[in-house]
């Protein structure tokens, strides 16, 4: 069963009024979830941490970490998102360090101001390092130590900043290398970083990067990685099909929540390798008001009541 979800928080969602978070909350609970990770709260130049005058007005992250402590449902806070991200990791190594210092700079501002208030909720369950680990761009050797530099230095500072908050940080393959590669790169990432605790695998199902075929193979080596390092292995489970942009065409990125049976594979493959099962994201593929969503929502439902019914 899927035990969590990710949250993308949009501009829409500064205009939210509470019944709509209330309702968002209540359909997690109804699912059974327990942990929501928000993938970011500062995206580009826009933040959704701050409150209006004299805190008259709740921001999403505030409204998100009430709730999270109403329905008993952990919140991991997720940093910065910057929209250019994958455009300026593909530049000269130096080109890249320079750009990841300045993300730095944005992270320990933006910790800064939200850590005073994170604190205060116990729903708040830790860090979400949201820059996405891919197998391409990080392999060349300066590349790597360029990517484990900033990592560390990054997750130490979260440690710092609220000492006992849990780090995680999320990672897909391409299928680029082996698996055994795989295993070797995240080992040595994590052993650089060792204030990250926890990994999110991206099953890369709905993204048509990995297949069911070749997914226990891939899932297994970052498991084999998380297990010699002493971390968790949390799996993300897709719930679209892709069918817009990269690599598909040269749009925007487009899905829409896919059929059952092949979300059941993908379960049962991940829960083999991982503790977790996180959603990527109910919100988007299971509670929108779609014909495909309300389909994989029944199906779902009904398998989570049959799986804590057996016959």
């Amino acid at each position: 069963m899927l035990s969590g979800t990710f949250l993308q928080l949009l501009t829409e969602h500064h205009t939210w009024r509470e019944e709509q978070w209330v309702r968002l909350f209540d359909a997690f609970r109804r699912l059974s979830l327990s942990q929501v990770i928000l993938q970011w709260v500062m995206s580009d130049s826009q933040p959704f941490f701050a409150s209006g005058p004299a805190g008259s007005v709740r921001s999403p992250l505030q409204m998100i970490l009430e709730l999270g402590e109403t329905t008993n449902i952990e919140v991991i806070i997720g940093l910065v998102h910057d929209s250019d991200y994958w455009l300026r990791i593909t530049q000269p190594s130096a080109a890249v360090a320079r750009y990841l210092a300045n993300r730095e700079s944005r992270i320990v501002q933006l910790v800064t101001e939200i850590a005073p208030l994170s604190r205060n909720y116990r729903s708040f369950a830790g860090w979400f390092m949201n820059e996405e680990i891919d197998d391409i761009n990080w392999h060349e050797p300066t590349a790597t130590s360029v990517l484990h530099s900033y990592l560390q230095r990054v997750s130490d500072y979260l440690r710092l900043a609220l000492p006992g908050a849990p780090v995680a940080i999320s990672g897909f393959s391409n299928a680029h290398g082996t698996p055994a590669q795989l295993e070797v790169f995240w080992r040595e990432l994590l052993s650089a970083a060792p204030a990250i605790g926890t990994v999110l695998f991206q099953d890369g199902i709905g993204a048509r990067k990995l297949t069911l075929e070749n997914l226990p193979r891939y899932l297994h080596a970052v498991r084999a990685a998380t297990d010699a390092t002493g971390r968790r292995l949390w799996s993300v489970v897709e719930l679209f099909e892709q069918t817009g942009g990269a690599p598909l065409d040269s749009g925007e990125f487009r899905a829409s929540a896919a059929p059952f049976p092949r979300v059941a594979a993908q379960l049962q493959v991940e829960a083999a390798c991982a503790s977790a099962l996180i959603a990527f994201s109910a919100a988007d593929y299971l509670l929108t008001p779609t014909r495909r969503a309300a389909d994989l929502l029944s199906s779902y439902l009904e398998y989570t009541h049959n799986w804590g019914n057996p016959s």
